[in-house]
């Protein structure tokens, strides 16, 4: 049961987020091109898209985060087991990781690198949406929370990014606030000299 959310049933919900690994035989920079170009995906042509696709983030923002257990020492897994043995909140909800400002920052970027996989394996535009919603959710949270630029996006780029991100009238208000705080991060980096 590796690298899986559960919903908060408890239900498997395996492809809510895959391993942290690119997807088979995509280049690294066609994903890129893939979140970019997401980005740009404008309403469909169904009446009903907005619902659609605010209902599809909410699902996966409530699905339960389980780290990549290939990647944890022999003591993480103890905490987790004893976590979950005495505390219900022992696992945490994918949406609220994304919105703790202390949110481990390895946590953050593993969830980065999965919705990035995944992002590139979707055939569904409103998947691909969504997993890129939470790709750039990821590094809005470490740059706004820490300061850390989780990637290789200028600062114009990503301000751009969560720009875009900000108008969808599907995106949660929680989220727009994130995105808000880190595109005024990217603007004042911009504003200094020398930055990238």
């Amino acid at each position: 049961m590796d690298n899986q959310t559960m919903t908060n049933d408890g239900t498997d919900n395996r492809d809510n987020l895959v391993p942290n690994r690119l997807a088979d035989g995509v280049r690294p920079q066609n994903v890129a091109r893939l979140l970019g170009v997401t980005l740009d995906l404008t309403e469909t042509d169904e009446p009903n898209s907005d619902p659609m696709m605010a209902e599809l983030l909410r699902a996966r923002l409530a699905g339960l985060w389980l780290p990549d257990r290939g990647r944890q020492g022999a003591w993480s897994k103890l905490v987790q087991q004893w976590l979950g043995r005495h505390n219900s909140d022992g696992q945490r909800t994918l949406g609220s990781i994304l919105l703790d400002s202390r949110a481990q920052l390895s946590t953050i970027k593993e969830i980065r690198d999965r919705a990035k996989t995944q992002a590139a394996r979707e055939n569904s535009e409103p998947e691909q949406a969504v997993m890129t919603t939470i790709y750039f959710a990821a590094i809005a949270n470490a740059l706004a929370y820490r300061g850390a630029k989780i990637t290789t996006y200028s600062y114009e780029s990503l301000e751009s990014s969560f720009e875009k991100l900000i108008r969808k009238v599907w995106m949660p208000a929680d989220f727009v606030g994130l995105f808000r705080r880190a595109a005024g991060i990217c603007r004042e980096d911009r504003a200094r000299p020398g930055s990238k």
